[in-house]
């Protein structure tokens, strides 16, 4: 079994999340913010709306996944990582998602 020093910072809504990891990263430690949040960002700074990105829930889903799998695979297991909901703990959103369209 592979060892890292990867930290997941999980909660609800305007729990805290992002401040904690501002601060961490602030302080000098590498982060990873939410990859859903990094793709609405670089779609409304395309010019899309927000309503328009998540039209289709289960493809904006999957494309989290895809982001946030891609990112953390090139991530090295030596350095300390603090991660915004780490890619395991999307796979309920991604189900629910896609039972919620049968």
């Amino acid at each position: 079994m592979k060892r890292n020093h990867w930290y997941v910072v999980t909660g609800g809504p305007c729990s805290g999340k992002t401040t904690l990891l501002q601060y961490l990263e602030k302080i000098g430690y590498a982060v990873k913010y939410e990859a859903a949040r990094q793709l609405i960002d670089a779609e409304l700074k395309k010019g899309k709306t927000l309503a328009a990105i998540r039209k289709n829930e289960q493809k904006f889903q999957k494309k989290v996944l895809h982001m946030k799998v891609n990112q953390e695979s090139k991530l090295p297991n030596s350095n300390y990582f603090f991660l915004s909901v780490g890619y395991p703990t999307a796979l309920p959103t991604i189900n629910y998602a896609v039972f919620t369209m049968m």
